[in-house]
């Protein structure tokens, strides 16, 4: 007979700890624009547009002196598609990916 646990203890990450992580961990190259257009295909978009932002704003009143570097220049994307609450689920259990289970997701 195997050991039973005496109490669960799940592992648990905040959010923004795995956000930061999988920005930190992603390959360079065009590879984080093919997910967008995935993910935007996925979502059933009909448009998907990248503007780039090439301003710089102020670091004088940031939470954490370590953002300043991501005050500017930044490469925005958009596209058409509601953010629904299904989205909102996958996106809160990052790691989980719910794509598996569906035929017709593009990534």
């Amino acid at each position: 007979m195997a050991p039973q646990p005496r109490r669960q203890n799940p592992q648990h990450q905040a959010l923004t700890v795995t956000l930061k992580n999988i920005c930190r961990d992603y390959p360079a190259g065009g590879g984080i624009l093919r997910e967008l257009l995935q993910n935007a295909d996925d979502a059933g978009a009909s448009e998907m547009a990248f503007v780039l932002d090439t301003r710089s704003h102020p670091a004088s009143n940031l939470l954490n002196p370590g953002l300043d570097e991501y005050q500017g220049p930044a490469l925005l994307a958009y596209n058409n598609a509601k953010f629904s609450s299904k989205d909102f689920e996958s996106l809160s259990s990052l790691g989980a990916s719910r794509k598996e289970q569906d035929a017709f997701a593009t990534g």
